[in-house]
């Protein structure tokens, strides 16, 4: 509950000072100087190490976390249609694994996911978000340990869903998460 009283106050904050006026209509959220740092929690969905299509409701398990999105300010030329950010999260998530007899095997795996994304007004209250970066398991895992990711999402007021493949260097398999968070940050209309 906690949790979502906080989120709920940190909707209700202020826009920052405005950057640029534009030449007509409403400004967006982009015309406003960005948020150094938005808070990011999100559920996760994940087949990881699936290799038929019968394994996936099997592996399907579903992780949490949380991230954090670190301004990093562009050239004015961007000012009202897009924001730049590091980006850093810790996820738990599950992982099932087949055992020889059968039966299946579940760890707790920690990972993180630092990469950079850029996010972007579109019509109609939605924003996008999309990037790329490095996936790291920090525990022991019966899969690959690393890989590289691109993201693609899409927010609305705050609340995103995004996907992100997940590529494996040196290894044929690819992995796809699917994420449900809340952008903690405030709601421009």
């Amino acid at each position: 509950m906690a949790v979502i009283c906080s989120a709920f106050l940190l909707q209700c904050g202020s826009r920052g000072p405005l950057v640029k006026k534009p030449a007509y209509g409403q400004p967006t959220e982009f015309h406003y100087r960005a948020e150094k740092t938005i808070p990011y929690l999100y559920v996760s969905s994940n087949q990881r190490g699936a290799e038929k299509r019968s394994q996936i409701s099997d592996m399907d398990t579903l992780g949490f976390g949380i991230g954090g999105f670190f301004n990093e300010p562009m050239n004015a030329i961007w000012y009202g249609h897009k924001f730049m950010y590091f980006y850093i999260d810790l996820e738990v998530a599950p992982e099932n694994q087949l055992k020889t007899d059968g039966t299946w095997e579940t760890s707790y795996l920690l990972g993180t996911s630092p990469g950079i994304y850029w996010r972007s007004y579109l019509p109609v209250f939605l924003k996008a978000h999309y990037g790329l970066g490095i996936d790291l398991r920090l525990t022991a895992t019966n899969f690959d340990r690393w890989g590289m990711y691109g993201v693609f999402g899409l927010e609305l007021f705050g609340l995103t869903f995004s996907t992100k493949i997940i590529g494996h260097p040196g290894q044929p398999d690819f992995e796809q998460e699917y994420r449900y968070g809340l952008m903690a940050y405030p709601v421009d209309l």
